[in-house]
């Protein structure tokens, strides 16, 4: 019998994820910021697509953008309060969920990725 060595793995911190966790509020990882460009954005319009069950952001570095929530800064990463955006469409959340971000230049919108 031969024995092999465990080598804890890297996380994938350095991909772009979001999270929607069970409390409502949807994070946004500090790679999701970078890689995108976001760092300085201070506000989202949140959007979505009953039919595809998608979420889609749209953000801002003002309030300016109509129904525009703000974005707060938490460690690498970002946070917005978003429980009213989720019951109203019906989004589920009793449990947090993981999800890619990408960019959609067709519809100008940041959408939600199942992972």
């Amino acid at each position: 019998m031969t024995f092999e060595r465990y080598l804890k793995q890297r996380s994938q911190v350095n991909k772009p994820r979001v999270a929607v966790w069970k409390t409502g509020q949807i994070g946004l990882n500090g790679a999701a910021l970078r890689e995108f460009g976001l760092t300085e954005m201070t506000h989202a319009a949140l959007f979505y697509d009953r039919d595809k069950k998608k979420i889609g952001f749209r953000f801002a570095d003002s309030a300016k953008e109509e129904g525009a929530v703000k974005v707060v800064r938490r460690g690498g990463g970002a946070m917005i309060f978003a429980k009213g955006f989720l019951r109203y469409f019906g989004i589920e959340y009793s449990r947090a969920r993981r999800f890619s971000l990408v960019f959609d230049e067709k519809q100008a919108l940041y959408i939600l990725q199942p992972e």
